[in-house]
């Protein structure tokens, strides 16, 4: 029984991560719109009860996310191209090889390494999404995919794939979003000018903790 208890609040607790860092990633890759804002919105307010149950402190978070994005639309899409268009020295970089190269390049060793995270997991780019593989809206929606396929087997009980997978998924944040995530979301607080950046930069924080501290 206690062992399908823990099975049943990891099955829960992975679903309400795919949900999370699905709609997260597009939320940092996508230019702002009501279309989106409303979708995400749905969304985010949707998995508040299922992330609360694991973190606390990111459903919070969340819901001062969702009322951030009633704030005027053409000053978040403003903040938006200064932090993340155009060929000047971005703020906060979203992509891993900027943060790891020691040159701020982008597309280098490092973007064909998560290239073939991907890969290996069967998980490929959307042919929409132009972004480097690195991009950190990106890597948020490969956890996202790789969640939703752990909730998938643990509830067909397919426990032993699921096991599989948890420690693959659980490379990928050791080898990659460990090492930059928290930075990024720390450059991206400071810069933005706005609530809902800042709000969605310590979303993202909060997520990153929780990934190193219950290794899921």
């Amino acid at each position: 029984m206690i062992v399908r208890n823990d099975q049943e609040r990891m099955a829960r607790a992975h679903h309400g991560l795919a949900r999370a860092y699905t709609a997260l990633g597009r939320l940092i890759l996508d230019v702002p719109t009501d279309e989106l804002f409303s979708s995400a919105k749905s969304e985010l307010f949707a998995i508040r009860e299922d992330i609360s149950s694991v973190l606390p402190e990111a459903a919070t978070e969340i819901q001062a996310l969702c009322e951030s994005m009633s704030h005027p639309l053409v000053d978040i899409r403003a903040d938006y191209a200064g932090l993340f268009s155009g060929v000047k020295k971005l703020p906060a970089p979203p992509w891993e090889s900027c943060y790891l190269s020691g040159k701020r390049q982008v597309c280098t060793e490092i973007t064909e390494s998560v290239r073939l995270a991907y890969l290996e997991a069967c998980l490929c780019q959307d042919s929409s999404d132009t972004q480097p593989d690195d991009h950190i809206g990106l890597e948020l929606q490969f956890l996202g995919a790789m969640s939703k396929h752990i909730a998938d087997l643990l509830g067909a009980g397919d426990f032993t794939l699921a096991g599989v997978t948890s420690a693959q998924r659980n490379d990928f944040v050791t080898q990659h979003l460990s090492k930059w995530g928290t930075a990024f979301c720390s450059d991206l607080e400071k810069a933005a000018a706005t609530e809902f950046y800042r709000v969605l930069a310590r979303v993202v924080a909060a997520l990153i903790r929780y990934e190193l501290d219950e290794n899921v």
